[in-house]
């Protein structure tokens, strides 16, 4: 899939190419870093993009000896991926081109043989050299003064690095729609996720649709969203445009979406799995830097208004700036 960004025809081609395996996170990651440069070029460079998945060995020492699939672009200044079966492509394609490579991850073959390697801060690495340091997941969200219309809670499902413990969830669920009440200015959005267990869907969905009216809901005032019902990027448009989030923080990249878009964030209480994950820890330290709130805070607090968020946190342009600091285009112009 190729496309091209609208931009004066006199302006300079820059070209990029993300090498995706068809993971939605691993591809958002590529999207966001894309994005961001793009919007930090737009004034000198008309870019470009292609997406393309990863070759086999054997293509892919054809790519790195100049032979290129049919369908691939003529020509290519970045190459971006995220995804261990990227790794091997991204080289051959920064070969081919000439192009730099950028990994989003920290990579499993050496990160000396990549040009950059944005690596988050919960991997425990030292920014030097090649190596930048982000703080989560890239993401493609992109705050830019939307007006706030919705409020949303964002759910997961069963990981490897928090209990889901289905009773328990609901039951703060239950707390924070009944203590918010229905909002006609700034109604709810209850979106799932697919891998949010059907048991808990068919509870949510018999609560929602049956509230107490003692607890001041009514089921018009609370959509229920599953990924089925939305396009692909419907997070992305809809996440600027809330004013809070609540996250349960197995949906780790949804945490740091909603940071992105500047919402008010706050996470559900889950037990953490033993031993305690990098990702886990990543999250901690979000709740120790009060960038988001977390339930038995806010219920200790006698509930009420999330703690606000006041600084921006768009990890994409903070590393498209570090990578333009680091002349990755002056070296491919």
């Amino acid at each position: 899939m190729s496309y091209s960004v609208a931009t004066n025809p006199s302006l300079s081609e820059l070209n990029l190419l993300i090498v995706s395996d068809g993971k939605p996170g691993h591809l958002n990651q590529s999207l966001g870093l894309q994005a961001a440069l793009e919007r930090s070029l737009s004034k000198q460079f008309a870019c470009s993009c292609s997406i393309q998945p990863p070759l086999s060995l054997l293509q892919n020492l054809g790519l790195g000896l100049g032979i290129k699939p049919a369908d691939w672009p003529e020509q290519a200044d970045i190459v971006i991926g995220a995804g261990h079966a990227s790794h091997l492509t991204i080289l051959a394609a920064s070969k081919c081109y000439g192009a730099k490579s950028v990994v989003l991850m920290r990579p499993s073959l050496p990160r000396t043989l990549f040009d950059f390697c944005v690596v988050p801060q919960h991997d425990g690495l030292e920014e030097k050299g090649n190596t930048l340091l982000s703080q989560g997941a890239l993401n493609p969200v992109y705050y830019q003064g939307q007006k706030k219309r919705h409020k949303m809670i964002l759910l997961g499902g069963p990981s490897k690095h928090f209990e889901w413990l289905e009773e328990g969830l609901l039951g703060q669920l239950k707390d924070i729609l009944s203590e918010a009440g229905p909002d006609k200015a700034e109604p709810w959005m209850v979106l799932t996720s697919r891998r949010t267990p059907e048991s808990f869907k068919a509870a949510l969905q018999n609560w929602l649709s049956n509230g107490d009216e003692d607890e001041g809901l009514a089921a018009a005032a609370f959509k229920l969203i599953h990924p089925d019902d939305v396009p692909g990027g419907w997070l992305a448009e809809q996440l600027p445009m809330a004013s809070l989030c609540w996250v349960s923080p197995d949906s780790v990249s949804m945490v740091y979406e909603a940071l992105t878009a500047e919402a008010q964030v706050a996470i559900f209480d889950m037990p953490v799995k033993l031993p305690v994950s990098r990702v886990a820890k990543g999250v901690r330290e979000l709740s120790e830097q009060a960038r988001v709130d977390n339930y038995p805070a806010w219920s200790e607090r006698g509930k009420g208004e999330l703690k606000a968020n006041s600084e921006a946190f768009n990890q994409a342009d903070k590393i498209a700036r570090k990578l333009l600091a680091l002349n990755i285009v002056d070296r491919v112009v």
